[in-house]
C-alpha cells in the first residue's frame, strides 16, 4: 500500500526547531501514523522523539494541548500492540507532555500492563511527573 504522506525526515529538518513546529511537526505526525495503519508504531513513537529533541532543552516552552492529548490517546492506544522499543520510545514521548494530566493515564497502563521491562519505563514517566 503506497502511503500519501510519510514521516518526516529529521535529516532534512533545521537542527534546531521552535516549540510552535515541534507542535505542528507532532500533530503531522499522529495523523499520518492514524490514517496509513500499515506505519510501524514504533516509527511513529520514534519520529515524535526525535521531532522532540529537536527543540533542545526548554522547559517554559510547551505544545499545543490539543497535540499533546492526540499524543496521549493515540499512545494509550498503541500501547497494548507496543513492544519494548515502543514503550521506551513512547515513555520518552509521554515524559515530554507538559499541558495535559498523564499521571492518570500512564497509571492506567501501568496497572494493565504485564510486561515487567515495560512497567519500568510506565514508571519512570510517572517518577518524572513527581519530580515536577
Amino acid at each position: 500500500m503506497k502511503m500519501d504522506r510519510e514521516l518526516p525526515d529529521i535529516d532534512k529538518l533545521p537542527s534546531l526547531l521552535e516549540v510552535s513546529k515541534v507542535s505542528t511537526l507532532l500533530d503531522e505526525i499522529i495523523s499520518i501514523g492514524g490514517a496509513n495503519p500499515d506505519i510501524f508504531r514504533n516509527d511513529i513513537a520514534s519520529a515524535m522523539v526525535d521531532v522532540i529533541f529537536a527543540q533542545g532543552y526548554r522547559p517554559d516552552k510547551q505544545f499545543d494541548t490539543t497535540v499533546e492529548s492526540r499524543i496521549l490517546n493515540w499512545i494509550c492506544e498503541a500501547w497494548p500492540k507496543g513492544d519494548l522499543e515502543f514503550a521506551d520510545a513512547a515513555s520518552t514521548v509521554l515524559c515530554n507532555l507538559q499541558t495535559i494530566p498523564v499521571v492518570d493515564e500512564v497509571s492506567k497502563l501501568l496497572n494493565r500492563e504485564l510486561r515487567e521491562e515495560a512497567k519500568l519505563f510506565l514508571n519512570e514517566v510517572l517518577d518524572e511527573y513527581r519530580d515536577r
